[in-house]
Protein backbone atom coordinates (compact mmCIF):
# COMPACT_ATOMS: atom_id res chain seq x y z
CA UNK A 1 0.00 0.00 0.00
CA UNK A 2 1.59 3.31 -0.48
CA UNK A 3 2.25 5.70 2.00
CA UNK A 4 -0.11 9.27 2.43
CA UNK A 5 2.30 10.98 4.57
CA UNK A 6 4.74 12.80 3.45
CA UNK A 7 8.24 12.25 4.89
CA UNK A 8 11.40 11.05 4.21
CA UNK A 9 10.50 7.35 4.95
CA UNK A 10 13.63 5.01 5.76
CA UNK A 11 12.61 1.75 5.41
CA UNK A 12 13.64 1.02 9.44
CA UNK A 13 10.14 -0.79 9.58
CA UNK A 14 10.16 -3.00 7.13
CA UNK A 15 13.71 -3.74 7.79
CA UNK A 16 12.74 -5.01 11.55
CA UNK A 17 9.80 -6.75 9.81
CA UNK A 18 11.44 -8.47 7.96
CA UNK A 19 14.28 -9.65 10.60
CA UNK A 20 11.35 -10.59 13.03
CA UNK A 21 9.82 -13.00 10.40
CA UNK A 22 13.53 -14.48 9.82
CA UNK A 23 13.91 -14.86 13.38
CA UNK A 24 10.18 -16.56 14.09
CA UNK A 25 10.82 -18.69 10.52
CA UNK A 26 14.14 -19.79 12.00
CA UNK A 27 12.64 -20.73 15.63
CA UNK A 28 9.60 -21.95 14.38
CA UNK A 29 12.22 -24.73 12.31
CA UNK A 30 13.95 -25.44 15.33
CA UNK A 31 11.03 -25.71 17.31
CA UNK A 32 10.17 -29.07 14.96
CA UNK A 33 13.45 -30.02 16.51
CA UNK A 34 13.32 -28.94 20.38
CA UNK A 35 10.15 -29.61 22.57
CA UNK A 36 11.12 -26.91 25.27
CA UNK A 37 11.52 -24.61 22.19
CA UNK A 38 8.26 -25.54 20.91
CA UNK A 39 6.05 -25.30 23.97
CA UNK A 40 7.36 -21.69 24.53
CA UNK A 41 6.18 -20.75 21.02
CA UNK A 42 2.98 -22.05 21.99
CA UNK A 43 2.95 -19.91 24.79
CA UNK A 44 3.80 -16.32 23.15
CA UNK A 45 2.20 -16.62 19.90
CA UNK A 46 -0.77 -14.88 20.69
CA UNK A 47 1.32 -12.43 22.62
CA UNK A 48 3.31 -11.89 19.33
CA UNK A 49 0.60 -12.29 17.26
CA UNK A 50 -1.49 -8.75 19.02
CA UNK A 51 2.43 -6.93 19.01
CA UNK A 52 2.34 -7.41 15.82
CA UNK A 53 -1.15 -6.55 14.70
CA UNK A 54 -0.82 -3.37 16.53
CA UNK A 55 2.00 -2.50 14.67
CA UNK A 56 0.16 -2.75 11.54
CA UNK A 57 -2.62 -0.98 12.80
CA UNK A 58 -0.49 2.21 13.83
CA UNK A 59 0.89 1.79 9.92
CA UNK A 60 -2.34 1.57 8.62
CA UNK A 61 -3.68 4.50 10.66
CA UNK A 62 -0.41 6.91 10.52
CA UNK A 63 1.12 5.96 6.81
CA UNK A 64 -1.15 4.33 5.14
CA UNK A 65 -4.67 5.93 5.29
CA UNK A 66 -3.21 9.20 6.84
CA UNK A 67 -6.04 8.90 9.92
CA UNK A 68 -3.67 10.27 12.75
CA UNK A 69 -1.19 13.22 11.14
CA UNK A 70 1.73 14.04 11.30
CA UNK A 71 3.75 15.71 13.50
CA UNK A 72 1.57 14.74 16.41
CA UNK A 73 0.84 10.89 15.23
CA UNK A 74 4.65 9.46 13.27
CA UNK A 75 4.34 6.00 12.03
CA UNK A 76 6.20 3.17 13.48
CA UNK A 77 9.30 3.77 10.17
CA UNK A 78 9.44 7.19 11.58
CA UNK A 79 9.51 5.99 15.19
CA UNK A 80 12.10 3.60 14.57
CA UNK A 81 14.18 5.55 12.53
CA UNK A 82 14.54 8.00 15.31
CA UNK A 83 15.49 4.86 17.64
CA UNK A 84 18.22 3.84 14.96
CA UNK A 85 19.77 7.55 14.59
CA UNK A 86 19.39 8.69 17.92
CA UNK A 87 20.77 5.94 20.25
CA UNK A 88 23.62 7.83 21.81
CA UNK A 89 21.57 10.68 22.65
CA UNK A 90 19.01 7.95 23.92
CA UNK A 91 21.25 6.18 26.10
CA UNK A 92 22.74 9.58 27.40
CA UNK A 93 19.04 10.80 28.55
CA UNK A 94 17.93 7.41 29.85
CA UNK A 95 20.96 7.03 32.02
CA UNK A 96 20.94 10.94 33.08
CA UNK A 97 16.93 9.33 33.76
CA UNK A 98 18.35 7.10 35.86
CA UNK A 99 20.28 9.09 37.79
CA UNK A 100 17.71 11.19 38.80
CA UNK A 101 15.08 8.78 39.99
CA UNK A 102 18.27 6.79 42.29
CA UNK A 103 19.18 10.24 44.01
CA UNK A 104 15.29 10.91 44.30
CA UNK A 105 14.86 7.44 45.58
CA UNK A 106 18.15 7.81 47.96
CA UNK A 107 16.20 11.30 49.08
CA UNK A 108 13.05 9.44 50.14
CA UNK A 109 14.72 6.50 51.81
CA UNK A 110 16.34 9.25 54.11
CA UNK A 111 13.84 11.17 54.78
CA UNK A 112 11.31 8.22 55.00
CA UNK A 113 14.02 6.55 57.59
CA UNK A 114 14.34 10.29 59.58
CA UNK A 115 10.74 10.69 59.83
CA UNK A 116 9.87 7.09 60.95
CA UNK A 117 12.60 7.01 63.42
CA UNK A 118 11.58 10.36 65.00
CA UNK A 119 7.81 9.30 64.79
CA UNK A 120 8.81 6.33 66.89
CA UNK A 121 10.91 8.04 69.29
CA UNK A 122 8.38 10.56 69.89
CA UNK A 123 5.88 7.91 70.20
CA UNK A 124 7.86 5.71 73.22
CA UNK A 125 8.21 9.88 74.98
CA UNK A 126 5.01 10.06 75.15
CA UNK A 127 4.19 6.55 76.05
CA UNK A 128 6.82 6.15 78.69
Amino acid sequence: MPNNQEFNIRYTYAAVLATAAVLYLVLCLLSLKIETLSRKLKHFVPLVTVAVLLLELWDLATLKFALLELPYFPGPDKVLSVFRDDWQLLLISTLHSIRLMFIAYLIGVSLGLVTGITMAGAKRSTTG
